[in-house]
């Protein structure tokens, strides 16, 4: 048997970096979100700022988002409060999520009371445990990051 060449599901000109597996996003979809509508009621629903069309507010959320990534990267070592305080601002600054409240354990915030957000120091690898924050036996099977976000 012969493997296929496989061929895109669509002309994803947008996002040229893109390609669509399984079809989990209909292409339609993904169409729809590289031009959505930019009228009043649209912009009005994403909270674009008066005077700003969609594109103009993802470019500018981009470069606040920039800028706070590059400060933080210039820092030679962040602790684990640096780092959380640099994700608080830059979720909220970048992302709009100022509903962030702090968390207890190794959960650093909760977004809307529901989303958990953990936060580890620069250096630590997202696969591997977490020195910084697997301290507590209970948790000893979740011990990476990620799966210290996953309820027990």
């Amino acid at each position: 048997m012969s493997a296929v060449a496989r061929q895109p599901a669509t002309e994803m000109g947008v996002w040229p970096s893109l390609s669509l597996e399984g079809n989990l996003i209909a292409p339609a979809m993904l169409a729809r979100i590289g031009a959505p509508e930019d009228d009043t009621a649209t912009r009005t629903s994403y909270g674009v700022r008066k005077g700003l069309t969609i594109r103009e507010e993802i470019s500018t959320a981009f470069r606040v988002g920039q800028s706070h990534w590059d400060e933080f990267a210039r820092r030679q070592q962040s602790s684990l409060a640096t780092t959380q305080r640099f994700v608080r601002e830059f979720l909220a600054e970048t992302f709009g999520f100022h509903d962030l409240a702090p968390a207890d354990g190794v959960v650093s915030f909760l977004a809307g009371d529901r989303v958990p957000v953990v936060v580890a120091p620069p250096g630590e690898e997202l696969e591997r445990r977490s020195p910084t924050l697997s301290t507590d036996p209970v948790l000893l099977p979740r011990l990476c990051p990620p799966g210290l976000a996953q309820p027990p």
